[in-house]
C-alpha cells in the first residue's frame, strides 16, 4: 500500500483521495481500505487528515526510509541473483 501511495505522488507532496478512490486503487472494500491506511498511520508511515470529501495523505520521513530500504533490499537480491553482463 505504501508503495502505491507513493506512486500517486504522496513522496513529494500532500494528496487528496476519496474513499472509493483509496478502494479502487488498493482492490480492497471500504472499510478493508481505511483500516490498512489507519495502520500505515499508526506506524508512522503516512499523515493523513480527514477532509470534506476525501483524505489528504502524505508519505513521511519514516515511510520514505521503508521504501528506501525496501528498494535497496531489492536491488541487493536482484544483482546477487542476476549479475550485470559486461559486453
Amino acid at each position: 500500500m505504501l508503495f502505491e501511495i507513493a506512486k500517486l505522488g504522496a513522496l513529494e507532496k500532500t494528496i487528496k483521495l476519496t474513499s472509493v478512490r483509496i478502494s479502487e486503487i488498493f482492490g480492497f472494500s471500504q472499510q478493508t481500505s481505511a483500516r490498512k491506511l489507519r495502520n500505515l498511520e499508526d506506524l508512522g508511515w503516512v499523515t493523513r487528515e480527514i477532509v470534506p470529501k476525501g483524505q489528504l495523505i502524505r508519505i513521511t520521513r519514516e515511510g520514505r526510509e521503508v521504501l528506501q530500504k525496501v528498494y535497496s533490499n531489492l536491488s541487493i537480491l536482484f544483482i546477487n541473483q542476476f549479475p550485470p553482463v559486461i559486453l
